[in-house]
């Protein structure tokens, strides 16, 4: 028969029972996370390189989740293939409407480092997207730039001018130029997400048409980034004023092209 001291230990570990079955629970189950996103994305080329952002809301199961990273990878239909990283989140958090009707929208943009994704809530981001080899390889083009103009500060009255015409600027120019690719034809779109709990991704592959009429309206920021460098160059000269500058968008539709295993 028992003893009121083995009674009195196994009443005790039953206590602890809940305690360490989510312990087991917490070590051994992943979160399972879902990135649903809107059914258009905007796409660009500035002097940030090919641009890829869109809204989407993040689901997390079983446990929260944390990531440190959402990549996507777009590939053409013909083989070419990019890379994506996540730059930055914008959170929405009001809309105001004044007394004409006009709407005001509350918004913050932050740094993206890292983001919590609860089981209990959806959490819904705008996120920017960019090219890391793009700007992994302009880097040292516009150090060369940047070199070739501070020198000339040094040695000409007219070194902004100078800076227009030197071959570094026109290398930048280039370099630009050599970086836009994108094509007419159908883009497949694939999220793929770093965790430091070991979060595993369940989402859809997407695709979107871009037309030539997108292409061609894309290519034209080609000239608005030569404009853009031109006036950083000038700032400040003599009678200079910076000429506006217009980025073109295009914000096809994404749909869904099969659900991954």
């Amino acid at each position: 028969m028992p003893s009121a001291a083995d009674v009195a230990a196994w009443i005790g570990a039953a206590a602890w029972a809940p305690q360490i079955a989510g312990w087991v629970y917490r070590r051994f189950v992943t979160p399972l996370v879902r990135i649903i996103p809107e059914k258009r994305v905007s796409i660009g080329f500035t002097n940030y390189g090919a641009i890829f952002n869109l809204r989407v809301a993040i689901s997390s199961d079983r446990l929260d989740a944390v990531l440190d990273q959402i990549s996507v990878t777009l590939e053409h239909e013909g083989g070419d293939r990019h890379e994506f990283a996540w730059i930055s989140l914008r959170e929405t958090f009001s809309q105001i409407v004044d007394e004409q009707g006009g709407k005001q929208t509350v918004e913050r943009d932050q740094p993206a480092i890292a983001l919590k994704v609860s089981t209990a809530l959806l959490s819904e981001k705008f996120v920017l997207f960019q090219e890391p080899s793009y700007h992994a390889a302009r880097q040292p083009v516009f150090d060369r730039l940047l070199e070739a103009h501070n020198h000339l500060g040094t040695t000409s009255q007219a070194f902004q001018q100078e800076t227009l015409k030197s071959k570094e600027f026109f290398d930048l120019i280039q370099f630009n130029q050599g970086r836009f690719w994108w094509q007419v034809g159908t883009y497949t779109v694939r999220f793929a997400i770093r965790s430091p709990n070991r979060a595993k991704l369940n989402s859809n592959t997407y695709k979107f048409t871009l037309l030539k009429a997108d292409v061609d309206a894309l290519r034209g920021n080609l000239e608005q980034l030569r404009v853009d460098m031109e006036d950083r160059v000038l700032a400040g000269s003599a009678g200079h004023t910076n000429r506006p500058v217009f980025w073109a968008w295009r914000e096809p539709v994404l749909s869904a092209l099969e659900r991954s295993a």
